[in-house]
C-alpha cells in the first residue's frame, strides 16, 4: 500500500473514530482459535454490488483491501470485484512453483443496500471472512451509514480513490470508509510471525 494511501487512511481513521460506530450486527465461529495452525492469515477480498454502477464493486474491494492492511495482520494478496462465488479466489498452495500463492481465506464484502439522497449516501454493507479449506463462515458482520460524500473529513482520502474511480469514488468512497472501517476493526486478527511480518511489509510496499 503506497504511503499516501496509508497516511489519508490514518487521518481519516482518526477523524471518524468519535463518531457513533455504524456497526449492526456481528457473527463470530466458536472456538476459533487464532493461534492454531490453520488460523487463516492469507486472503483475497472480493466485493459484490448491484450492477446499476460497475465500478462500486471494484472500489468496495480496493477500500476494503487498503483499510483491512492497515487495521488487521492478513496478508492481503487480491483485491477484485466478485465474478460468481467467493471460492473462485481460493487457490492452495502448488508445492513445485515458489511463486504460488497459498490463499487460506476470502474476504468477502457486499452492498446489502445504497440509497442516494440529497447531499447523503445511505448505505448498508456486509463483511464475511470465509476460510478456504472446508468453506466455514468464520466472521460475519454487518454495518451502516449515512454519510455526506463530500465530507470535508475525509476530502483527501476521497480523491485519491477519485483518481481511479472517478465519479464512482465521488458519491461512495466516503460513505464506504466510514463502514469498512467499523466492520474492519471487529475481525479476529491473526497473530504473525517475524517472517510473516516482513513478508506483509514486502506485499504492501
Amino acid at each position: 500500500m503506497k504511503l499516501t494511501v496509508l497516511t489519508l487512511i490514518v487521518a481519516a481513521a482518526l477523524s471518524v473514530s468519535a463518531c457513533g460506530s455504524p456497526l449492526r450486527q456481528v457473527y463470530a465461529m466458536r472456538g476459533y482459535s487464532l493461534t492454531a495452525p490453520d488460523t487463516i492469515k492469507h486472503v483475497a477480498i472480493l466485493a459484490w454490488a448491484p450492477k446499476s454502477d460497475p465500478q462500486l464493486a471494484e472500489l468496495l474491494a480496493r477500500e476494503a483491501s487498503d483499510v483491512v492492511k492497515l487495521r488487521r495482520d492478513f496478508l492481503v494478496h487480491e483485491a477484485a470485484a466478485m465474478r460468481q462465488t467467493w471460492a473462485e479466489a481460493c487457490r492452495p498452495a502448488d508445492p513445485d512453483s515458489q511463486e504460488s500463492l497459498n490463499i487460506q481465506g476470502v474476504i468477502v464484502v457486499r452492498a446489502l443496500d445504497v440509497v442516494e439522497t440529497e447531499g447523503q449516501v445511505e448505505m448498508t454493507l456486509e463483511m464475511e471472512l470465509f476460510r478456504c479449506g472446508d468453506g466455514a463462515l468464520v466472521w460475519r458482520g454487518e454495518a451502516g451509514a449515512k454519510v455526506d460524500p463530500k465530507d470535508e473529513d475525509l476530502k483527501e482520502l476521497t480523491r485519491t480513490y477519485v483518481a481511479i474511480f472517478e465519479k464512482t469514488a465521488e458519491r461512495f468512497a466516503a460513505p464506504a470508509f466510514v463502514i469498512l472501517k467499523a466492520l474492519a476493526e471487529t475481525i479476529p486478527s491473526p497473530f504473525l510471525t517475524d517472517d510473516e511480518i516482513s513478508q506483509k511489509i514486502e506485499l504492501e510496499s
